[in-house]
């Protein structure tokens, strides 16, 4: 019986039993198709470009975007001023560690803009990786500098506002920084080919409005679904210039 294979989730035979739905596409397979029970097509938590990475990568574009735009009121506490791919190289700790400082540095340098603009930013900072969200966490936590009111910072940062992908499943935000962390060596390519399609759709969509992939290009252009959500935010942020 199809309930007793513990490989199966819960929403796998959902899906099997279900009589109304489609079939999709997995990610590097283009010969088998899964079975998707009533999936949900009209899309409503955020825009372009997450959208578009979502439609793309998880739905094979059968999506229609629905999702109203942000008040003006929104737009003048982002961030930047657009959703795109931020280029930062650096060595990771090492060891499994995937941790880059030189990417910590770059978060740090969003969220002073976010603090200038809202005492209490509403952005998450998300990482497939625990050991890059430790690091980040650290990282702000004993940030020391004055350019930054660091009581507020750490009380943001204790709030849970940093995870993994999984921790912030069915959440959302105005804003989400991902940050991928891995470097270029040989020691990071296992990491980055774990990164699979689930784990981009989620933490992509958990931005509502804007969101801010931190990552070496070099490194992630290796794996075929952060290369592809790669693609997509320099098509749009060439096409917001």
């Amino acid at each position: 019986m199809p309930y007793k294979n513990k490989s199966v989730s819960v929403q796998q035979f959902a899906d099997q039993i279900n009589p109304f739905g489609t079939y999709l596409a997995q990610e590097g397979d283009t010969d088998f198709l899964e079975w998707v029970g009533s999936p949900l097509l009209v899309h409503r938590r955020c825009i372009s470009p997450m959208y578009d990475i979502s439609n793309q990568i998880s739905y094979n574009g059968i999506m229609k975007q629905q999702t109203l735009p942000p008040s003006q009121k929104k737009v003048d506490k982002f961030c930047l001023s657009k959703s795109l791919w931020i280029d930062v190289q650096g060595a990771e700790e090492g060891n499994k560690n995937h941790f880059v400082r030189a990417q910590a540095e770059k978060v740090l340098e969003l969220l002073k803009t976010a603090f200038e603009k809202d005492d209490v930013p509403n952005l998450y900072i998300i990482s497939p990786f625990t050991t890059v969200v430790r690091g980040i966490t650290n990282y702000l936590k004993n940030y020391s500098g004055t350019d930054i009111n660091t009581d507020k910072l750490k009380a943001w940062v204790e709030k849970k506002n940093i995870g993994t992908v999984h921790t912030f499943q069915g959440k959302e935000a105005n804003e989400v920084v991902f940050l991928l962390g891995c470097d270029n060596s040989a020691g990071a390519s296992g990491a980055i080919k774990w990164v699979n399609s689930n784990i981009v759709n989620v933490a992509a969509t958990r931005a509502k409005y804007r969101l801010y992939v931190i990552g070496e290009r070099a490194a992630w252009e290796k794996s075929k679904v952060v290369s592809q959500m790669m693609h997509i935010l320099d098509e749009f942020s060439a096409e917001k210039n």
